[in-house]
């Protein structure tokens, strides 16, 4: 089920807003569009906290995605890139987390049981050369972020860190363990607001960062690799700068374009330039066809 999240750029002014405070918000805001999606899908279990959480985010969620928009790689060649999702899940207490899709995608998961809930973002970039001057501009030539993958790959970030943190708080509460604010929230471990609710819907989250979604097949490969195994529902937000800030927009049915790729063959029939109508001449029909 994909979903369409405005788009904000942190090159640009949007509403009036600073583009720091504008980029920001998005951020934080798509983040916990993610988990409402999730735990609304699970059991509509409460969101209390997650958005408050998710703002405490921002400066971890804006630095993440300003390195990854500055180090762009293309198709599944993303061997930086996976390692910065890697060492970023590991480092949220994620301990199921592999290598699929030739080894340029990641999956992780958090929780147990079923149903099995998947999130997935793509992390590729594009090959084109970013002409922008900003200090966060892509650091390679030829290859810039241009389709937002970079901002896909924070946002489920952000929601594994998220929903690990509810996972690990629901286990703890479970075990009558005391004190479990202070330990789950680094960033602001004085904030009443975090892990307020305790309560795990149940079920598995699989999260899917996935590589060549620009026409190479990094969907395919994923799925031979099993990460759609056993899945109960998908959900995929991509940013789109034609909605207003703040705004979600989806639809039954499709809703984004794809790239597919296929040859023509014209065969045509030679002869003498004074008879071309005793020729079969595949310029005219290649032209009609275009």
């Amino acid at each position: 089920v994909p979903c369409m999240a405005h788009r904000c750029w942190s090159t640009t002014r949007t509403n009036g807003m600073s583009k720091t405070t504008s980029h920001r918000t998005a951020m934080a805001r798509r983040t916990v569009w993610w988990c409402a999606l999730l735990l609304c899908t699970c059991a509509c279990a409460s969101l209390e906290g997650l958005r408050e959480r998710a703002e405490a985010l921002q400066p971890w969620l804006v630095v993440t995605r300003r390195d990854l928009h500055a180090h762009p790689e293309l198709g599944f060649a993303l061997s930086r890139t996976t390692r910065v999702v890697a060492d970023a899940l590991r480092g949220m207490g994620v301990h199921d987390v592999r290598y699929v899709a030739r080894n340029g995608g990641v999956v992780a998961e958090v929780g147990r049981g079923k149903p099995t809930v998947v999130l997935r973002a793509d992390m590729d970039a594009l090959p084109l050369q970013e002409s922008a001057d900003n200090p966060v501009k892509s650091t390679v030539d030829g290859r810039m972020h241009a389709c937002g993958h970079d901002a896909h790959t924070t946002m489920l970030l952000g929601a594994v860190r998220l929903l690990q943190e509810r996972y690990n708080a629901s286990n703890r509460a479970a075990q009558g363990a005391a004190e479990v604010e202070e330990e789950l929230c680094p960033i602001d471990p004085e904030g009443s607001h975090c892990g307020s609710e305790k309560k795990w819907p149940g079920g598995t989250v699989r999260f899917v960062f996935q590589p060549a979604e620009e026409g190479r097949g990094g969907a395919k490969a994923a799925i031979e690799d099993g990460v759609m195994d056993g899945a109960g529902g998908t959900y995929a937000i991509h940013v789109w700068p034609w909605l207003r800030s703040g705004a979600m927009a989806t639809r039954s049915g499709p809703i984004m374009a794809g790239a597919a790729f296929f040859e023509i063959s014209i065969m045509g029939r030679g002869g003498h330039a004074a008879a071309p109508h005793a020729t079969i001449d595949p310029v005219p029909a290649a032209a009609a066809i275009i």
